[in-house]
């Protein structure tokens, strides 16, 4: 996986564990609300936050599909379960790893 932040960095190196464990949590809320079993404006929140936070630690495709998800949202258009499924599947990879030294 890429975006990896810069090691010497403490803060961003803090930073990135918590974006690392809240895309479990926001992969796990989604496969809920991608069930009809939570509401989309709560959906739409986490995927603009997704869009934002994911390219700030070097994950252009959290970014794009979060983005892609949330002007569906915005439009009141039915979202693509593929593109789902992609953002959901970034998600749990990303959460998954460890950087080196933790």
């Amino acid at each position: 996986m890429t975006g990896q932040p810069d090691g010497d960095n403490p803060i961003m190196a803090r930073l990135a564990a918590r974006f690392r464990a809240r895309c479990l949590e926001d992969a796990a809320f989604l496969r809920r609300w991608h069930r009809g079993e939570a509401p989309d404006g709560e959906a739409r929140s986490r995927l603009h936050k997704l869009a934002g936070a994911g390219g700030s630690f070097g994950f252009a495709q959290v970014s794009e599909k979060a983005a892609a998800l949330e002007e569906v949202l915005a439009c009141g258009g039915e979202p693509d379960p593929a593109t789902i499924d992609i953002l959901l599947d970034l998600l749990t990879s990303i959460g998954a790893e460890t950087p080196a030294g933790e």
